[in-house]
């Protein structure tokens, strides 16, 4: 695991440029290989962007670095294009074995996250750094029963830790086949429930100050 200081976070501008543009075409692939629409990868990117804004001085993240991690939170789940079809896209309960292979694919994305990496000769650019943070480490739980690494606490990068809630929290407020959307105070009660046990407390406390905000990114980015 990598972590990275504000100091350490300057970037070129062709490196942006270039890292934006990869993550577009992720965007396009994962979009066509999963049912995620514009939307949900819209709403991933406010989130988190929300949240990391949110955070006491100590916890928050650069602007600079906010607007790294808003830009890549979209791709989160990019190694379930490696996901077979019939695990993906179950409409009932994965059975234990299935389970297991879904959660692979944080893995499958940390390989494709190196693989561009080395073609690009991105080395320890610290963007990539936290690209692979969010890819390898946004199911980590804050009591360390998270995968894959079952990290615990502050182990788990910041940037993991706010693409995480804000997944969760698009997760619960959108429609599924097998229930409808919660309301955003119901999806907030849900993250109470669990702060400082399986996700961030700071996270939490910051993205419930902000209702008003969140009802303003679903009507901008419905699904």
């Amino acid at each position: 695991m990598t972590t990275l200081s504000s100091e350490h976070l300057a970037i070129t501008s062709s490196v942006y440029e270039t890292m934006t543009s990869i993550v577009k075409t992720l965007v396009d692939i994962g979009s066509d290989r999963d049912d995620e629409t514009p939307g949900h990868l819209s709403r991933i990117s406010a989130y988190s962007r929300l949240i990391a804004e949110g955070l006491p001085d100590s916890d928050r993240p650069t602007k600079h670095k906010t607007d790294i991690l808003s830009l890549f939170a979209s791709v989160h789940d990019i190694g379930k294009i490696k996901i077979p079809d019939s695990i993906l896209f179950k409409p009932g309960i994965l059975t234990p074995e299935e389970t297991e292979i879904m959660q692979k694919h944080v893995i499958f994305g940390s390989y494709i996250i190196d693989s561009i990496s080395q073609n690009f000769s991105f080395g320890s650019e610290p963007a990539i750094v936290i690209l692979r943070n969010i890819v390898l480490y946004h199911h980590e739980s804050m009591d360390g029963t998270g995968y894959p690494a079952r990290l615990k606490g502050s182990r788990i990068p910041i940037e993991s830790r706010i693409v995480s809630v804000a997944d969760i929290f698009d997760a619960l407020t959108s429609n599924r086949p097998y229930r409808d959307a919660w309301p955003i105070k119901d999806a907030l009660r849900y993250l109470q429930e669990y702060s400082g046990t399986k996700v961030d407390k700071q996270c939490v406390l910051s993205i419930s100050r902000s209702v008003p905000e969140l009802e303003n990114i679903r009507r901008m980015f419905p699904s």
